[in-house]
């Protein structure tokens, strides 16, 4: 399975629901560029929540090549080469003799910080999580008070904006 990290905390659920609730042998997660760091991160607290678990790092470097089609005749096509980093961080249970002996293997952690999640904690956990989630009610637009939502109005072009109450404007006088 494959992880591409936006939101940090959803993909550490999402990781531990693939390890405890899937039982699944292995998690790949892919990043690339200023999104690195947030990958790591994920990997890092999937390691100290999941017991026994290998790291395997790999970077590479993709290259992309950008197409530029001339609008009118007699121009030149324009391409421009740029090279993207990706990490991939795979998290296993059963690594192959290949993978320990990859530059980028690390063993598995003793936990430190406090006890590592087993199946049953786990399972607790999002029953409880589960029960907040009906006690909270349906999440839509139409359930939250008027404050909280703020009110739509439209402009001219039909487009949709939200009025946050009160003017905001930089620079310029308040008539």
């Amino acid at each position: 399975m494959v992880i591409q990290c936006l939101n940090i905390g959803r993909y550490v659920a999402r990781g531990l629901t693939l390890f405890f609730g899937e039982d699944k042998q292995f998690v790949t997660i892919r990043a690339a560029e200023r999104l690195i760091e947030r990958a790591l991160w994920v990997a890092e607290v999937l390691r100290r929540k999941v017991p026994e678990l290998h790291q395997i790092i790999n970077i590479t470097e993709k290259k992309i090549v950008d197409v530029f089609m001339p609008r009118e005749e007699g121009l030149v096509k324009v391409e421009k080469e740029r090279y993207l980093t990706v990490i991939e961080v795979t998290l296993t249970r059963k690594p192959t003799e290949e993978q320990k002996k990859a530059p980028g293997y690390q063993a598995p952690i003793t936990n430190v910080g406090g006890e590592f999640l087993t199946k049953e904690s786990w399972e607790i956990g999002e029953k409880e999580r589960a029960e907040r989630r009906e006690q909270r009610g349906p999440r839509r637009e139409g359930d939250r008070p008027e404050r909280e939502r703020g009110e739509r109005t439209e402009t001219r072009g039909g487009d949709r904006t939200e009025n946050r109450g009160g003017e905001r404007r930089r620079g310029g006088r308040r008539d």
